[in-house]
């Protein structure tokens, strides 16, 4: 039987993951900013540093993403619980692990068993 479980926290994850991309932007560029405002803006490895903190930093809310995507199709259960668990630093994570873990049986295996 299909419940709204899924769907729910795959809407969760998706929107847990905008809000900490946006979150990384603001920091990132708000460092960026503050550098150049205060006149001593970061050159050289220091720019490779925070672009590096910035691509590293914005894998968890891609895996989220893909999570909830696959939440959202009711496909591979355990990629869709490592989304919910990486949005978990948003506080939405939680509430998508929760209903991910009620929801298991709804999502299809592909021939093994899970």
């Amino acid at each position: 039987m299909k419940t709204w479980k899924p769907v729910a926290a795959g809407i969760l994850n998706i929107l847990s993951a905008v809000l900490w991309i946006g979150s990384v932007l603001f920091i990132a560029l708000l460092t960026l900013g503050l550098s150049v405002g205060f006149g001593s803006p970061i050159r050289g490895w220091g720019l490779v540093r925070v672009w590096t903190t910035f691509g590293v930093l914005m894998i968890p809310p891609a895996i989220s993403v893909i999570g909830g995507i696959f939440s959202l199709r009711r496909r591979r259960w355990r990629l869709a619980l490592a989304g919910a668990i990486c949005a978990m630093p948003v506080f939405l994570g939680f509430a998508s692990a929760i209903l991910l873990i009620l929801s298991k049986d709804e999502f299809q295996t592909t021939g093994k068993s899970t």
